[in-house]
């Protein structure tokens, strides 16, 4: 919640970063009403989703760590650089 409350404010940046490829938000087109703010809530949401996923991960994994065996513990700790790399 808080990553994605964080996100709401970088989002205009977002979305002008996402259509810079067609020329920027000028060059959009809304096909329905409530497209724009659609586009804005929705690039808000998986921002701050992308940005919350490491440690949604670690908290998994500190759930699931007690059930595990040794070098499977290591190996779920090693996998979390790699995801803090992909997700962020």
């Amino acid at each position: 919640v808080l990553a994605t409350a964080a996100a709401f404010f970088l989002t205009p940046r977002l979305v002008a970063f996402l259509a810079a490829p067609v020329g920027g938000l000028e060059h959009l087109q809304a096909i329905e009403v409530t497209e724009p703010l659609n586009v804005y809530m929705r690039a808000a949401l998986l921002a701050g989703f992308a940005v919350a996923l490491p440690y949604i991960y670690f908290e998994t994994y500190l759930f699931v760590a007690p059930a595990l065996r040794p070098k499977q513990r290591i190996a779920g700790l090693a996998a979390l650089p790699l995801v803090l790399l992909f997700f962020v």
